[in-house]
């Protein structure tokens, strides 16, 4: 079942990027099969089956309310770099996450780099994060959580 449903994902988005009308896609569909049946095969042997299940409409959520947050922090960097009256306190800020080693914590560190102002950049094993941000006044404790808990909600971890 997870190979079908891979199949037809992979398919439907190679569907969208080829963007094939009814005249190519007679032509395009046994190219588009067999890369999307390649792509199941192969997504399957490097990220088996099972484990989270993330929920669509919280996953689209997180990524909408993600987007909004990179727009505003990044509002919040160009205020900070033109106004000579800000001052700028670059540095790195300790964060301590919930999430456990592994794939679910590098996406959520990935994510967040879309975040203007603030870079995760190194992971401990215990979880503490080193953060570099513009400025290591504001708290950063607070932010990551409230994002961690909602990834953590959208991906069902």
């Amino acid at each position: 079942m997870a190979f079908a449903r891979r199949a037809l994902a992979l398919l439907a988005l190679w569907w969208v990027v080829a963007g094939l009308d009814r005249a190519g896609l007679a032509a395009g569909l046994a190219v588009g099969l067999a890369a999307a049946l390649a792509g199941a095969w192969l997504s399957l042997a490097l990220w088996p089956a099972g484990g989270a299940r993330a929920n669509p409409l919280r996953l689209a959520l997180f990524v909408l309310r993600l987007m909004g947050l990179a727009v505003l922090s990044g509002c919040g960097v160009a205020r900070r770099a033109l106004d000579p009256r800000v001052r700028i306190r670059p540095g790195l800020v300790p964060v301590q996450l919930a999430l456990p080693r592994g794939e679910a914590r590098d996406l959520f560190l990935t994510l967040m780099t879309i975040v203007p102002g603030t870079i995760p950049s190194g992971a401990g094993e215990d979880g503490l994060v080193m953060v570099h941000c513009l400025d290591t006044t504001q708290p950063l404790d607070a932010g990551f959580a409230e994002e961690e808990a909602l990834f953590r909600r959208a991906i069902g971890a």
